[in-house]
């Protein structure tokens, strides 16, 4: 749990650098609040029970490319670079959630039809779990 609040401050830190250093304090709270809501959800979507989420540097490093250039684009307008950065994060956010989930029933789908091969019919003793949703059925 350390290592995930350590994680997102830092990346909080990274998002909030340059233009937005000044609103550095609410990209804290922004990257803390993420984590929580990043954990939130893996428990509730994921089919693995042991399965530990948390921020990930790459995706960090792209969001804080993404904001700077959003920052820079309003740099005449303070007022609103920080809620204009804050709503671009987070719809980039949800709208990548909102793809994986809709990826996800085709992505079974295609492993449970190449289960069905005769070449993998040997090792589905070892994946009898994972092919139990309606899209194998």
């Amino acid at each position: 749990m350390l290592i995930s609040i350590t994680y997102a401050l830092s990346f909080g830190a990274l998002i909030f650098s340059g233009e937005l250093a000044e609103a550095r304090p609410i990209g804290f709270a922004a990257a803390l609040i993420a984590s929580v809501v990043l954990v939130i959800v893996t428990v509730l979507m994921s089919s693995l029970p042991f399965v530990v989420a948390g921020a990930e540097s790459n995706v960090s490093a792209v969001m804080a490319v993404a904001a700077s250039t959003i920052a820079m684009q309003l740099r005449g307008e303070p007022e609103a670079m920080l809620p204009t950065t804050l709503v671009g994060l987070m719809l980039t956010s949800v709208l990548t959630g909102v793809f994986l989930v809709a990826l996800a029933p085709r992505a079974r789908a295609s492993s449970c039809a190449s289960s069905r091969t005769p070449l993998s019919q040997a090792s589905s003793a070892a994946r009898a779990g994972s092919c139990r949703s309606a899209a194998c059925a």
